[in-house]
């Protein structure tokens, strides 16, 4: 697989996220995906989903602006901005959170393993605190 092909197939998720479909990043992961996300670890792809989708159906204006992709072998990392507008219940495994109709903008990392044309690991960094202050979640400190 080439670098073009390995990053095309690693920003699965910020192409689901920026076109509004989720098949897109389904179709590009492995059955037996094992992702990592801010307070969420070692989730399945069914589990991971669901994580993601929490935040897809939160914030219908969620935009992921790539600033910076590095590649090397089967690990691609993308430097990221994340935007949104909490504008919908957002539904976590322990409680839903109102919407609050505040808007969010941070850096982020995704980190993606892809093997046989599938992404196999899956990683995003984010300073969730900064996140959920801005999404008036929780206060300012």
């Amino acid at each position: 697989m080439s670098n073009e092909q390995t990053i095309n197939t690693a920003r699965a998720l910020i192409d689901a996220i920026n076109r509004r479909d989720m098949s897109l990043w389904e179709r590009a992961t492995a059955d037996d995906l094992m992702a990592d996300y801010p307070g969420a670890h070692d989730l399945d792809k069914e589990a991971a989903k669901m994580f993601n989708l929490s935040f897809f159906n939160a914030a219908p204006d969620l935009r992921f602006d790539v600033q910076r992709i590095i590649a090397q072998g089967d690990m691609v990392v993308f430097q990221a901005i994340a935007s949104a507008t909490l504008t919908q219940p957002l539904v976590t495994p322990t409680e839903t959170i109102p919407p609050t109709g505040k808007q969010a903008h941070a850096p982020f990392v995704l980190i993606a393993q892809v093997r046989s044309g599938k992404i196999v690991r899956e990683q995003t960094v984010w300073n969730q605190l900064e996140v959920f202050q801005q999404l008036g979640i929780l206060p300012e400190s």
